[in-house]
Parts: structure tokens; C-alpha cells; sequence
């Protein structure tokens, strides 16, 4: 499945040097001369996302609603609140988007302000490019001792920061850890890669939680750190499907070898045999994995 190629930096291709700007007065609907005005500002547009800032100049507006209407003409409601920042997501490439900002003050409507941005180009994929696998791995741990296991056996923790990935990876079908936690400064960052602008916390998240999962509908969640869950790993400049398991030292300790619980007729490998407890991994190349046992994207180059 292929994931539309990133620049250098990581980051998807935007728009050279585009700023919409869009100044509006916002007055009360009885008339009266006090003019609510500020500035509505587009930028950082690629083809499927844009940041939305509402620059507010002097005035005592309580609250703002935006909505968009894209390429489909189905009307969207971005945001109700203050305006600052806001991503909009899952837009079509190439496309003409129309936002409107209404204003509010003690629950009276204020004149909107409108604007209108074109998304853009999708880029094309190179298939040359080598990509990420990701991995649901079903035994259940600790969000730092998920980690530990993820850089023993392959990178370390899912980074999905944008929502060309979130789309990409399947629905898991239990709570599963993804590298996103809370830093000591109490911001969530990535476990590889610090930037945070994209978000997709369910209803209500985050809480004071500081370790965060992937809920079966992909929407994020934040859980204590010391809970246990399946968690996902991803690897990089891997080319092929290959097939892993991870268990606990229990599983291990028990005196049946790992890939034995799984597949006991298949051709295995084992990372070593000398130190069991060490990472072990398990790849199968002749039978077919558990639905949710193992996934495997070709994402963007990092």
C-alpha cells in the first residue's frame, strides 16, 4: 500500500510560500458601529491538510464556529472555539475548499468572514523508495517495556503523525501502544520523531494519562504507562513481508519455544538461540498470519 512520498525533512510537500490572508469588520446583526474585526490566515497547505489561524484584533468576540465546503459540497464544522492553529485534515488534493468563520458574543451571531483555498497536487509515488513495516504484536505489556521489545527486535514504537498513515494502517482489534507519550515538559511527542502537529485523540483526550494507545477505531487514547496492552512496532528499509511474533518471558520460561505456540509445522528461524530472553523473534515465510497478528505497509522514506 503505497503512502505519498515526503520531502527531506519528512514533511509532505507544500504550496511555495502561500499565505492567504482574508480581513474582515465582523458587526453586531442590530447594527450597532462596534466592528469585531481580525484576520483569517491559510498556511502550510499540502494536498490533503492546511493550518486554519483566526487573528483576532481588539475586541470581545466569546467564540467562533468554522465550517468548509470541499470539492463534494458537503458542509464540514472544523472547529467551535477559539481559532488558533487549527489542522484541517482529509482534504481532497487539487481542490478548492471554502471556510467560513462566524463569531459570537453573549450568543449573537456577528457577520462571517469567508475565504477559499486550493489544496495541493498529490504527489506520486516512488516505488524505488524503500518504506516502514508495522507490526501489531499481540502480547500484551507495559508501555516502556512495549518499547524495550519494539528496539530490541526491529525500530522502536509506531510513529503515525499524519493522517496518510493513520489511514493506511488497519483498525486494530484491541487497545494497542503507539511511541506517542507525554514529555516531562507535559506536551506528547513521538518516540523517533518530536513533531506533534498532527493529532487524533478521541472525545475528551487527552486525560492526565501519559502514555498513549490506538483505539480499535484508530483514535487515540491516553492510559497509565504501567497497564499492559498490544502494542505496534515499526522497522524501516525493509522491502519484503515478514512474518513476527513476540512473547513474554513467561511464554519463554515455560519450556515451549516460541514459534512452536504458533506455528509447529513451519520452517523456522530464531534471532538466538543462545539467549533466548533477548529479543527473540519469530519470522514464518509459509503460513499466513493471524488477522491482526502482523501488518505490513510500505509507508513514506523517513
Amino acid at each position: 500500500m503505497g503512502i505519498p512520498a515526503r520531502g527531506g525533512d519528512g514533511s509532505l510537500p507544500k504550496r511555495e510560500a502561500l499565505s492567504k490572508q482574508i480581513g474582515i469588520a465582523a458587526r453586531r446583526k442590530e447594527g450597532r458601529d462596534d466592528a469585531y474585526s481580525g484576520v483569517l490566515t491559510f498556511s502550510d497547505v499540502t494536498c490533503s491538510s492546511l493550518t486554519l489561524n483566526w487573528t483576532q484584533a481588539p475586541g470581545p468576540v466569546v467564540s467562533y464556529t468554522v465550517t468548509a465546503r470541499g470539492p463534494t459540497s458537503q458542509i464540514k464544522t472544523i472547529i467551535t472555539g477559539n481559532v488558533t492553529g487549527t489542522v484541517v485534515m482529509d482534504m481532497i488534493p487539487d481542490s478548492v475548499y471554502n471556510f467560513t468563520v462566524v463569531p459570537t458574543k453573549c450568543n449573537i451571531q456577528l457577520d462571517m468572514a469567508t475565504g477559499s483555498v486550493v489544496t495541493g497536487a498529490a504527489p506520486t509515488v516512488d516505488p524505488s523508495q524503500p518504506g516502514k513495516n508495522y507490526y501489531i504484536l499481540k502480547n500484551s505489556l507495559t508501555w516502556s517495556s512495549a518499547q524495550q521489545a519494539c528496539m530490541t527486535c526491529f525500530e522502536d514504537l509506531a510513529v503515525i503523525n499524519s493522517a496518510e498513515l493513520t489511514r493506511a494502517i488497519p483498525s486494530p482489534s484491541y487497545a494497542t501502544w503507539i511511541g506517542l507519550s507525554r514529555s516531562s515538559a507535559g506536551d506528547f511527542v513521538w518516540v523517533i520523531d518530536n513533531q506533534t502537529v498532527y493529532g487524533n485523540w478521541a472525545s475528551g483526550e487527552p486525560t492526565n494519562n501519559n502514555c498513549v494507545y490506538l483505539q480499535t477505531n484508530k483514535m487515540w487514547s491516553s492510559y497509565p504507562c504501567s497497564n499492559v496492552l498490544w502494542y505496534m512496532c515499526q522497522e524501516g528499509n525493509l522491502d519484503s513481508f515478514q512474518y513476527h511474533q513476540l512473547f513474554s518471558h513467561a511464554e519463554l520460561d515455560s519450556g515451549t519455544r516460541a514459534g512452536d505456540l504458533l506455528y509447529p509445522e513451519s520452517d523456522r528461524t530464531y534471532k538466538s538461540d543462545a539467549n533466548p530472553h533477548a529479543g527473540q523473534r519469530h519470522r514464518d515465510r509459509s503460513a499466513e498470519p493471524d488477522p491482526g497478528q502482523l501488518v505490513h505497509i510500505r509507508s513514506d522514506p523517513k
